[in-house]
């Protein structure tokens, strides 16, 4: 259910929220490169190339190759979506309030981010 309601919101301005996740870290860190990207977010390399690719198609991103290393830099458009992305957050924040309870939510966060670092920690020692 979570999941959908996350669906819905960023349907609203025609992306996903893994990739509104990509444009957040690429309008912090100007010319981050795709694997660190990837390092961040912990999708696989095809995961990150695919959404790149289809937010450069829709002009939010600009794509630079150095030699091996390809560098992911923010448009004007995606600069200016940011506020837009912050709000629809905001919104699906206060959804899952709706829906869970503001203790829940809290809760559910708090929850999902210490099991995201200890995955990424298990993960480093595989």
């Amino acid at each position: 259910m979570l999941h959908k309601i996350g669906k819905q919101e960023f349907e609203t301005i025609g992306i996903t929220h893994s990739q509104a996740y990509i444009l957040l870290i690429v309008n912090k860190y100007p010319g981050i490169a795709q694997h660190e990207i990837r390092d961040l977010l912990w999708f696989a390399s095809s995961t990150v190339t695919r959404f790149v690719k289809d937010l450069e198609k829709k002009e939010y991103l600009i794509r630079a190759h150095e030699g091996k290393i390809t560098q992911v830099y923010p448009t004007d458009k995606s600069k200016e979506s940011i506020k837009h992305i912050n709000l629809v957050w905001s919104d699906l924040n206060g959804k899952y309030q709706d829906s869970l309870g503001k203790k829940s939510t809290k809760k559910l966060a708090e929850e999902m981010y210490q099991s995201a670092l200890f995955l990424g920690e298990s993960f480093k020692v595989i």
